[in-house]
């Protein structure tokens, strides 16, 4: 019991993250024009280069196409990405990518995306919903609803809004590292309440 790998994964609901993965950003790709070329793009970790790719802007069919190449695992992969473009009510055109990935099923997702990932473990690029992916604000935004709770049973009601503002970012087991610490503070709030 307890091993490596045990107990409560690094995030609130055990989802990957958006921050965890490689981000291919159309806007980014898009900055120098839909001319057919090819170039590579990396992403790094401070210095440290992580990842890279070679991508190649194209057309089929008189529609601008992207071809993404790199190796996954020793294995080389090339993976097509079409993108569509919408007209804007004021003028103009906006362009997206159109996911190809299956979503566990036969049908492809066919999402417009302008922001395509590749989680860790992964082969393909794909849309949030098709990787299952979450940010990391919604992963940790209830972190701190057992310690109001455990506040409220201990020290009586208490503002939700007034603890998160006063005690979430100080960490509430911290501040209070003893009993004492606790009572003295609740002490002060009720001579504040005048009871």
């Amino acid at each position: 019991m307890g091993g490596l790998g045990s107990g409560r994964q690094k995030s609130y609901n055990g989802k990957q993250t958006v921050d965890e993965s490689l981000v291919l950003d159309l806007n980014c790709i898009l900055r120098e024009g839909l001319h057919p070329r090819e170039m590579s793009m990396s992403w790094k970790t401070g210095s440290v280069e992580t990842a890279s790719i070679s991508y190649i802007i194209g057309k089929t069919n008189n529609r601008p196409t992207l071809t993404l190449k790199y190796t996954f695992e020793g294995e080389p992969v090339s993976e097509y990405i079409p993108i569509i473009s919408e007209p804007q009510p004021y003028g103009g055109v906006r362009y997206w990518m159109r996911c190809l990935l299956m979503n566990g099923s036969v049908t492809v997702c066919g999402n417009r995306c302008s922001k395509l990932y590749l989680p860790p473990g992964q082969k393909y690029f794909g849309c949030r919903k098709c990787h299952d992916l979450s940010y990391n604000s919604c992963n940790t935004s209830h972190r701190f609803d057992s310690y109001y709770k455990e506040f409220v049973q201990n020290h009586g009601p208490y503002p939700r809004k007034r603890f998160n503002e006063e005690w979430s970012g100080k960490g509430y087991y911290r501040y209070f590292r003893t009993r004492r610490a606790a009572k003295k503070w609740h002490a002060k709030m009720q001579a504040e309440k005048g009871l």
